[in-house]
């Protein structure tokens, strides 16, 4: 399944790829670390001000865990609520969005 990534998710998923916290990239765009997180939170204003220049190769070729995470946003969810609905802790779910173990039980929550 493609999915199309907004300006806050691509930053998210760079932002992840790399491996960075939102402090360490606001400091990598030379931004303030609250300027940062308003933008991947998808401040518009705020967007339009810091308009930052993020790889299109962010956006293509989701990972699974990176799809997971991105339909989890976008329901509005938490980990808390998506972890408690797949009966594992929210530190689990965590590992599964960052690809850290197998996003197989979160793939099919959001599939079906």
């Amino acid at each position: 399944m493609s999915i199309i990534l907004s300006q806050p998710e691509r930053l998210l998923i760079h932002r992840r790829r790399l491996g960075y916290t939102q402090a360490r990239a606001a400091k990598h765009w030379k931004l303030h670390a609250h300027i940062y997180a308003r933008m991947e939170n998808g401040d518009a204003v705020t967007l339009r001000r810091h308009a930052l220049s993020v790889p299109k190769a962010a956006a293509p070729n989701l990972k699974d865990h990176e799809r997971c995470l991105i339909m989890r946003r976008r329901c509005g969810k938490t980990q808390v609520q998506v972890a408690k609905e797949l009966a594992v802790s929210r530190y689990w779910l965590n590992l599964m969005e960052l690809g850290k173990v197998p996003c197989d039980d979160l793939l099919w929550f959001w599939e079906h």
